[in-house]
This record gives C-alpha cells, structure tokens and sequence, in this order.
C-alpha cells in the first residue's frame, strides 16, 4: 500500500511544472496611476476590440489600487499559450475601475472605454522581465 501512495505521490509532483505549480504567475501589472485599475487579458487569434461578451469584472480579482500589483495568471505556461496561439500576441486592457463598475457592459465595448491596451510578444514580456508598468 506505501509503495502505491509512493508511487502517486511521484507521478502527482512530475506532472506539476517547475516551481510545483501548474499555474504561471510571472505576468505582473503594477498600477503607478492615481486611479484602481482592472487588468484583463486575452490571446485570441481575432484582434478584436473587447474579445468578452459579457463583463469579466463581476468576477474579476485582477484589480490594484494605486501603486497597486495585479498578477495575470494562466494555467499552464505562458510559453505553452504563445505556441497554441496563431499571431504569437498577447493582449492586455487596462481599465479605469471605477467606470467598468458603473457602466454597462455594452456601453464599455461599445464605447472602448479602456485607458489602454498592450499587445505583447513573448519576447516583449521577457524584454519587460514579465512586469508592466501602467502607465
């Protein structure tokens, strides 16, 4: 019985990647504005203007403060998504709490009420040793 719970036990931490965690957190923002921002991200082949049909904040712990950090999270490695997607980018918005909060969705995307977006290469996020600076 030891030996099996020893062998799960090693099949469990070899399939975990490094650090032990299937989850890569390098992706930061940091808020140097004066306002609470949300930070979302997509990796859609389409270049859209707001990939999401509904809000993503109703949900969303990816908010600072000022002089705040987000960290942008992803299952798996953040190589692993460059490869699975076409055009090689990233994108990140960034926007103005308190708007998202009090607008409708619809008005936010019809509007393009984003304070600003990033579109990142895997080389940009290691040129920025994963951080980015808003604004």
């Amino acid at each position: 019985m030891i030996a099996i719970i020893s062998i799960q036990f090693i099949l469990m931490a070899n399939s975990c990647k490094e650090g032990g965690s299937y989850y890569d957190y390098r992706l930061k923002v940091i808020n140097k504005s004066n306002m609470t921002i949300y930070a979302e991200y997509t990796m859609s082949p389409i270049d859209t203007l707001l990939p999401y049909t509904q809000s993503p904040f109703n949900h969303s712990p990816d908010k600072a403060a000022p002089n705040g950090t987000i960290t942008l999270g992803r299952g798996g490695s953040w190589e692993d998504a460059f490869n699975e997607v076409a055009n090689q980018k990233l994108r990140i918005f960034i926007f103005d709490a308190s708007i998202v909060e009090n607008t409708p969705w619809e008005t936010v995307k019809k509007n393009y009420m984003i304070l600003k977006r990033y579109d990142l290469s895997l080389h940009d996020l290691d040129s920025l040793n994963w951080t980015i600076t808003y604004p």
